[in-house]
């Protein structure tokens, strides 16, 4: 082949070049075509102008500046012009400055776009930098000069500049409290400068408690030697001063700095955020207990502290440890408290040998469940359960202690141990489980019900169907599932399944287990349904309805945005209430950072009760906080509900629990002596908290956009 000369080369380059070159420039820019998109819809509403001019933000080029300066200057409507102020601050532009800074420092001006224009201030290098800075060191008193200041400086936090941070520092010295703190989430990766130094020690000491624990935790986390020195004088402040905000810091510095000195002082305070924390007690018990210094003095000292908060706190950081301290295991410190007088303290420390699984804990559990007969009594069943091994022999003891008298009468217990059975799937407990067919509590007849859908066999079927007149709504659910999953069959008169059974019951064989496919709790509409909600069906005639009306709830749903959250949600329970019928007993429980019920307790939904609950439904607005644990627990205190509907659109951010995970953990341990079914419907978001309580509990969980 033969080779080519640098000149044919050279030819063959030019040859291609030429068309390329052409190609570009008939081509046009990328701004060109965004400019040529706009003009397209120009002439069109505002809404229709939106995505086009959120596309030109994209593009450093002057004549993209001016078209959007044209357009904010006459847009009318308050998401176009916040669109169009977000496209001038998505990067450099010459001669955007004046006109950001002009809409931040209007006092007339909408919040979205004086926040809009003071992150675009941030991306304007240098100059941007300077006019943020102006606004933020402000002294004005009034609320729009404080709101341009938190803009400017929530800005300033998210511009990696010296001289941004420079601007911080001064804010960080100088400004409000509310100034000071916000400066300061911007200032936590600073490095341990002598000035950044000193500012977070005068501002450790100020009355703002929300401001002194955000520098006390900024000084533990840079292990300053003065850190303690300023975390004990807020240790002893009044609970009545521990805002929520200030927790995380507080807690987070508290374990930081772990000293024998402060070991009294921490257990204390961490003892007293128990009830208000949230996921941060959570993560303080979990920090502490990698202390082993800490958990020596536990386990020296504990035993011999007055307050049951400081007791429990204590045996939550012993049941977290590592679990060995000088070759001795701190599983009988637990089982210690498991045996005292106090039957809280008990209680968390047998959830903590059952988390831990300590096998040594046997004989010791073993002796404890036939001595203790108070509401330790179920913790120590489930202790036993999660230390032994999954055999017939811990089978027969689960069996001989349902036949004990105590446990018997214990509703709870007796629930938990048919459960656990099943779990093992104990064929020799199936005629136990038979006789609760006919229990007068209803929760055991549940669990009884439920062990013959798990402990598979025919003998179960005519005795089954002879329950089903015995029952009504959601119990008689009940039945009907486990009716079909042993026969793939499901009629709603029991004459019918009389009928089939003398036809085939003699030469019967059970199906598969599964084969039967899902039963009616799985969501789809049952023809024993009054109505649905969010397309789960209403089959309980005793149902407590839990709606989050938090602030978050505001949120608006469809395409056309006329309707928030709330509305949609106040609509589908006002159709469940106006269609369910009178003998149905319910209530409803709104709640946000508070729970208050609709009814003082469940009613039948009389002509009056349910003219009631519509009026006061209608009336519910978007507030606060989400108390998923302290609505949940109202819901629970009705003594006759079977059946919960929980819906809600956020995570917990207020209540006595907060963390999912033990919230999820409690209402597990709440049902286990109720046996409610548990539907969730979460809003917007997934959650995992709610997937989980759904499953637990044997209810559907669904996903409302």
């Amino acid at each position: 082949m033969p080779t080519l000369g640098r000149r044919s080369v050279l030819a063959l380059v030019l040859l291609w070049a030429g068309p390329l070159a052409t190609l570009q420039a008939q081509a046009p820019a990328p701004a060109a075509r965004a400019l040529e998109s706009f003009a397209e819809v120009s002439a069109k509403p505002e809404a229709d102008r939106l995505a086009a001019a959120k596309a030109l933000g994209a593009h450093q080029d002057d004549e993209v500046t001016h078209v959007l300066l044209r357009e904010l200057g006459r847009a009318m409507e308050a998401s176009y012009r916040v669109a169009l102020l977000q496209a001038l601050g998505q990067c450099v532009r010459n001669g955007v400055v004046e006109t950001l800074g002009r809409v931040l420092e209007d006092k007339d001006s909408p919040y979205a776009e004086r926040s809009a224009a003071a992150n675009g201030l941030g991306n304007q290098g240098a100059i941007g930098v300077a006019r943020l800075r102006v606004v933020a060191l402000g002294s004005g008193a009034d609320a729009p000069a404080a709101n341009a200041r938190t803009y400017a400086i929530l800005a300033l936090n998210g511009v990696a500049d010296p001289q941004a941070k420079a601007a911080l520092l001064e804010v960080f010295r100088t400004g409000t409290s509310i100034d000071r703190r916000n400066a300061l989430r911007g200032l936590g990766k600073e490095p341990d400068r002598k000035d950044f130094l000193d500012a977070l020690l005068q501002n450790a000491n100020d009355q703002d408690l929300m401001l002194a624990a955000g520098c006390v935790h900024e000084l533990a986390k840079r292990k300053h030697p003065e850190a303690l020195a300023r975390l004990e004088p807020l240790l002893k402040r009044s609970n009545a001063a521990i805002y929520v905000a200030a927790l995380d810091d507080l807690l987070g510095a508290s374990t930081r700095l772990l000293r024998e000195s402060s070991y009294a002082l921490v257990l204390e305070f961490v003892a007293r955020c128990e009830s208000s924390g949230g996921r941060a007690f959570v993560g303080a018990i979990d920090d502490a207990a990698k202390d082993q210094g800490f958990v020596a003095w536990l386990r020296r000292e504990l035993a011999g502290r007055e307050s049951v908060a400081e007791l429990r706190t204590g045996v939550r950081v012993l049941g977290r440890s590592k679990g060995l301290d000088k070759g001795q295991d701190v599983v009988q410190d637990l089982l210690a408290f498991a045996r005292g007088k106090d039957v809280d303290v008990a209680v968390v420390a047998l959830q903590a040998i059952a988390r831990r699984g300590s096998k040594n804990a046997a004989a010791e559990l073993r002796k404890l469940v036939r001595a203790k007969f108070d509401a330790r009594r179920l913790e120590v069943v489930l202790a036993l359960h999660a230390v032994m091994p999954r055999n017939a022999q811990w089978a027969g003891e689960l069996l001989e202690l349902l036949d004990q008298k105590d446990n018997a009468r214990d509703a709870a217990v007796h629930a938990t141990l048919l459960d656990l059975l099943a779990e093992l799937r104990h064929g020799p407990a199936l005629p136990r489980a038979w006789e609760d067919f006919e229990h007068a509590e209803w929760e055991i007849r549940a669990a009884a019900y439920d062990f013959a859908r798990k402990v598979r066999d025919a003998g179960s079927i005519p005795l089954l169907i002879a329950r089903l007149d015995l029952e009504s709504g959601r119990l008689r659910e009940d039945v009907l599932d486990v009716l079909q999953s042993l026969t793939a069959m499901r009629f709603h008169q029991a004459a019918r399944w009389n009928a089939w059974w003398e036809e085939h019951g003699a030469n019967f064989v059970l199906i598969p287990d599964g084969a039967a496919g899902p039963a009616s709790r799985s969501g789809k509409a049952d023809a024993a349904a009054t109505s649905t909600y969010y397309g789960i069906p209403l089959v309980s005639d005793k149902v407590v309805f839990v709606v989050d009306v938090s602030g978050s709830m505001a949120a608006k749903v469809g395409t056309d945005g006329a309707r928030s959250r709330l509305d949609e949600a106040k609509q589908q329970l006002r159709f469940v209430l106006e269609n369910i019928p009178k003998q149905f007993r319910f209530n409803v429980v709104p709640f946000d950072t508070s729970v208050d019920p609709i009814l003082a307790q469940m009613l039948p939904a009389l002509d009056k009760t349910r003219a009631e609950a519509l009026g006061k439904l209608a009336a519910l607005q978007p507030r606060g906080g989400t108390n998923v644990h302290g609505a949940l627990q109202r819901a629970f205190a009705e003594t006759e509900v079977d059946t919960i509907y929980l819906l809600s659109d956020g995570a917990p951010s207020a209540g006595l629990i907060q963390d999912p995970t033990a919230l999820a953990d409690e209402v597990g341990r709440w049902n286990r002596a109720r046996r409610i079914r548990i539907h969730c419907i979460s809003i917007g978001t997934d959650s995992a908290m709610m997937k989980r309580i759904a499953k637990e509990s044997g209810g559907n969980y669904t996903l409302a956009r």
